[in-house]
């Protein structure tokens, strides 16, 4: 199984300090390595990356994101679904690109929500569960089941880097079991 990485963009959705820091799910840390890995794979790959962010004191996102974060790609709205926001969907829409990995924080809220709308809207959408952050371990499970059945899939971030090269013998898939390893480090 192989992802044409050509078909693919990501989307983070509220990645900021001040969300992800009462992640209950996931520790903060491993989303940002997960987020880091997403992002190196982007610039190999050049996939689209998109920008959500909440209203706060610079609307800053985590730190593996702020070098990426431009007036292009990133929207600012204090809404739980973020697809109501005027020129996402043109942006998103723009790349041609029909695979959307949405990562976020939180899940039952502003994850689940994009994924209902991006399935909606056409897109096949991935959701690696370790970037996505809750503060509640029921409240995400229950997100995660269903996300299943509106047809999301959900992997593991080194899932979804293997798929983007899985001959790990040649580049650029040594280059991706590089970045799965730093996952655990």
């Amino acid at each position: 199984m192989r992802l044409e990485t050509q078909q693919v963009q990501i989307l983070f959705v509220h990645l900021q300090p001040h969300l992800v820091v009462h992640s209950a799910t996931e520790k903060p840390e491993r989303i940002e390595r997960s987020v880091k890995a997403l992002m190196d794979a982007a610039a190999a790959f050049a996939i689209p990356v998109t920008f959500v962010l909440v209203p706060s004191d610079g609307s800053a996102p985590i730190d593996p994101l702020v070098p990426f974060v431009d007036d292009r790609n990133c929207f600012v709205a204090e809404l739980a679904a973020p697809f109501l926001l005027d020129g996402l969907r043109h942006r998103l829409d723009g790349h041609g690109r029909p695979i959307l990995v949405v990562c976020g924080f939180t899940t039952e809220v502003a994850v689940l929500h994009t994924v209902g709308d991006a399935i909606a809207a056409g897109y096949r959408v991935l959701v690696p569960v370790d970037t996505v952050g809750s503060q509640s371990i029921r409240a995400e499970q229950a997100a995660l089941q269903h996300i299943d059945r509106m047809g999301g899939e959900v992997m593991s971030t080194a899932t979804l880097l293997s798929l983007f090269a899985p001959d790990f013998r040649d580049e650029p898939g040594s280059s991706i079991v590089k970045l799965i390893r730093a996952l655990n480090a």
